[in-house]
């Protein structure tokens, strides 16, 4: 009979795990990330998944690349 508790124990602290996972998956799904990326490093973030959100810019004699990242984008379920 003790296993059988145990058994039912575990089941109950695998719910809770995942249903924590679920939780921080979710808030991670909604995160969206942004960085000025230089003109060497563009490809590396496109690798990753980022995408440009414009041209080649200069601030103080620096270039840069606004890009961000959005899981949910992959998805097809966030747009912009």
């Amino acid at each position: 009979m003790k296993y059988g508790q145990n058994f039912i124990e575990n089941q109950k602290l695998i719910e809770v795990i995942g249903e924590m996972f679920d939780s921080v998956y979710a808030d991670q799904l909604q995160m969206q990330i942004t960085v000025n990326s230089s003109s060497y490093a563009v490809k590396f973030y496109e690798s990753l998944g980022f995408s440009k959100t414009s041209e080649e810019q200069e601030t103080d004699g620096l270039k840069y690349t606004p890009m961000h990242y959005c899981p949910l984008r992959m998805d097809g379920l966030i747009t912009g």
